[in-house]
């Protein structure tokens, strides 16, 4: 994983498209497809990930189990549609995502619905 690099995807192909973090540019042309992507909206949902991402941690903190547990299957959603993987963000989720599940336990059981 490098960390001077991120990985966003091209809006029409899906490709990576690498763009340095200090790159002020919002246009990338993917190299697969020669579409021009521009990865503003990208950077905003990062952005609320990252806001998701704390209200999760908080909620897991304060042992809302279930309530950190959506917000950190809404964040591994955000993530997944702005980077392509492997990244650090994607990762620290999985593993808040993963104290939900040992705090639950290993059975899991849903109610019928009536």
């Amino acid at each position: 994983m490098d960390s001077s690099r991120l990985k966003f995807k091209c809006h029409k192909c899906q490709a990576p498209l690498l763009v340095a973090i200090d790159n002020p540019n919002p246009l990338y042309k993917c190299v697969q497809c020669g579409d021009q992507t521009n990865i503003l909206s990208a950077l905003r949902n990062l952005q609320n990930s990252e806001k998701t991402f704390q209200a999760a941690t908080s909620e897991l903190q304060a042992f809302n189990v279930e309530k950190a547990e959506g917000l950190l299957r809404e964040n591994l959603e955000q993530l997944s549609n702005a980077l392509c993987p492997p990244f650090r963000d994607y990762h620290l989720t999985q593993e808040a995502y993963m104290k939900c599940t040992l705090y639950n336990g290993n059975c899991r059981v849903k109610k019928p619905a009536a």
